[in-house]
């Protein structure tokens, strides 16, 4: 049994290098479907958070959100992670920037110190950003610094 278990997490682990590799593919849609499967993973995945990180940066907006959603279902590296999801509040792309108030929301505690930028951006022009930042806010009521 231990053995079986041992053997499956060294196919997950070679499953999320194979993942961190298509995430720099120059093809949106293999690197949407890395994100997605690495959301799957979940916790698992957490060497690929980096790999994430940088993805944050694509130039598509629906690589962004994937990875935010990724990055909220792994949820390594709490400070880097919410430093760069409370940075994609000010994304040009409004469903970027509602995912990442969503993700915001997701990790609790932690995001706290997300709060005064969530705050600030609560006047998004877009009505479905300012329903996630305000959904998010709630969530995090009493954890701000």
């Amino acid at each position: 049994m231990v053995a079986e278990a041992t053997k499956r997490m060294g196919s997950i682990r070679d499953s999320v290098a194979r993942l961190i590799t298509d995430l720099g593919d120059d093809d949106t849609g293999i690197k949407l479907r890395a994100c997605w499967a690495l959301t799957q993973i979940g916790k698992v995945a957490l060497d690929a958070v980096p790999a994430l990180l940088r993805a944050l940066s694509d130039e598509h907006p629906t690589v962004r959100e994937s990875a935010a959603t990724a990055l909220g279902k792994i949820r390594a590296n709490p400070q880097q992670c919410v430093s760069a999801l409370t940075e994609m509040l000010k994304d040009k792309d409004w469903r970027v920037r509602s995912r990442a108030a969503k993700v915001l929301g997701e990790w609790g505690s932690v995001a706290g110190v997300a709060v005064p930028a969530l705050k600030a951006a609560a006047g998004d022009s877009d009505p479905s950003v300012r329903e996630a930042i305000a959904g998010t806010l709630r969530r995090l009521n009493g954890h701000s610094q």
